[in-house]
């Protein structure tokens, strides 16, 4: 897939350390009008990411902490969240929307996440208890949607999210890919819309 961006786009993926962001990251890396931006909470993190991504800038990022992620965010036009399976997902998307509201250049974020919100409501009592993150991703699905702010949400289903590649109504692509694809489009035809890979 090639990209044409209309206008340069300063890109910032957190959590481009984990299989997927590193795989959007790979797709961005290449595209002139794109100024991309990796962060990630560890040092090492940071380290390997700066190893791998020398065109990119890379920022040590605490979701738990807003100071962390307004410094990270400012100036943004696109923000992609990919958090770890063990974030508080609550707090995180909450930091998220605090240090966003502000920022005049966001245009769209893409909220990445391995489990789909109605699959894991509809999920036996019992499993919910074992799975601590599918209420808190119910609890930050619906903090999103009533924040206001401009935002896509991207399922991968946890239980297939290491698997790369999708079938498509035109082939197969990679969900790296399809996740690129839609920083690429219009924000505008894409806000408000939940994706289920």
């Amino acid at each position: 897939m090639s990209f044409v961006w209309v206008k340069a786009m300063n890109v910032l993926i957190i959590g481009a350390r984990s299989h997927i962001g590193r795989s959007v990251a790979r797709y961005l890396l290449g595209c002139a009008e794109v100024n991309l931006f990796l962060g990630s909470r560890s040092d090492s993190g940071v380290e390997d990411l700066r190893t791998v991504f020398p065109g990119a800038l890379v920022l040590k990022i605490d979701a738990n902490c807003v100071n962390s992620l307004r410094g990270a965010v400012g100036g943004m036009h696109r923000v992609v969240v990919i958090s770890s399976d063990f974030a508080n997902e609550t707090v995180v998307t909450r930091n998220l929307i605090e240090a966003l509201y502000g920022v005049v250049t966001l245009e769209q974020v893409i909220r990445v996440t391995g489990q789909w919100p109605p699959v894991a409501a509809a999920a036996p009592k019992s499993m919910q208890e074992v799975n601590l993150t599918a209420p808190q991703l119910l609890a930050a699905w619906r903090l999103l949607r009533e924040s206001g702010l401009p935002v896509t949400l991207v399922d991968l289903a946890a239980d297939d999210s290491k698997n790369f590649h999708r079938f498509t109504g035109e082939g197969t692509c990679s969900i790296a890919e399809m996740i690129a694809g839609l920083l690429q489009q219009e924000s505008g035809s894409q806000i408000g819309r939940e994706y289920s890979l």
